[in-house]
């Protein structure tokens, strides 16, 4: 019942909408509502058999605690980002003043990282102007090959012959024969890269021009019918509004989820459905 629970406030908040503070509230009261009646069931119980045992619910009230409880919560990589440029610093070690420079002989971009807001008690609090969030692609790959069905549908691109001159799908085409012998070798996989910009407000304020980037991966093993599946999609990160990242900039927004692939090169260690032991992924 606990676990159903944590369910329902979770997929609340995740599929809803529904607000941290809401989604906590509604696991106090199914919290209290679970605590009341089982309290109420053994006072029957004491008054028919003369026990007098009651019991306490202990369900977590936050609805984070709860998604990391289901192991449903994704892990994030979080970093101050430059308004201006792009640039990442790590939160802990962020200086004051953007630092970075196009070229050497470029003058410093010089955007302020930080600003002062206030708090709901009163306080002024020091926080960065953005951040910049991305999935951990390792985590994300682990979840991913240890959904059962994942591996068999890939098997497919790994004993694919060619169909002549006739392209059926990806796996006829040049793109894929030039990568040689890598796309025939279990647990070589091959991804897509795809940015594409929105507007987060869907044009619904007048005049107002908000644009991010969404950046996604998805998986060129699998068949056509399964590659762009939600569920089979790495949802890698979010660009920050309200601009969108120039020619000479979207490196910045770039490389840290290019950096998270390229530990992959060689290859690592990576517990599946087949293999919980692990299995090499390249």
């Amino acid at each position: 019942i606990v676990t159903l629970a944590l369910v329902l406030a979770s997929w609340l908040h995740v599929c809803c909408g529904l607000s941290r503070g809401a989604s906590s509230r509604v696991l106090k009261v199914v919290n209290a509502i679970i605590t009341m009646t089982f309290n109420l069931a053994c006072l029957f119980h004491i008054l028919a058999h003369g026990s007098t045992r009651r019991m306490n619910i202990n369900m977590k009230h936050d609805v984070r605690t709860a998604m990391s409880s289901l192991s449903i919560e994704p892990f994030l990589h979080r970093s101050v980002c430059c308004p201006k440029c792009f640039a990442q610093y790590a939160i802990g070690d962020c200086p004051d003043v953007c630092p970075r420079k196009e070229t050497p002989q470029s003058r410093a971009c010089g955007e302020v990282l930080w600003t002062t807001r206030h708090g709901g008690n009163g306080g002024s609090i020091r926080c960065s102007k953005r951040l910049y969030t991305t999935q951990s692609f390792e985590s994300w790959l682990t979840w991913f090959l240890s959904r059962p069905g994942i591996e068999d549908a890939m098997d497919e691109s790994y004993s694919h012959v060619p169909s002549g001159d006739q392209m059926h799908s990806i796996f006829d085409s040049p793109a894929w024969r030039s990568f040689g012998a890598y796309t025939s070798r279990p647990g070589n996989l091959v991804f897509s890269y795809f940015i594409d910009w929105f507007n987060p407000l869907l044009n619904k304020i007048a005049g107002k021009t908000v644009s991010a980037g969404a950046i996604m991966l998805f998986c060129m093993n699998l068949p056509e019918h399964l590659q762009y599946l939600p569920e089979n999609t790495f949802f890698a990160g979010i660009t920050p509004p309200p601009k969108e990242p120039s020619v000479t900039t979207i490196s910045n927004v770039a490389d840290p989820v290019i950096d998270q692939i390229r530990e992959f090169y060689s290859g690592k260690q990576i517990p599946t459905h087949r293999h919980p032991e692990g299995f090499w992924i390249r």
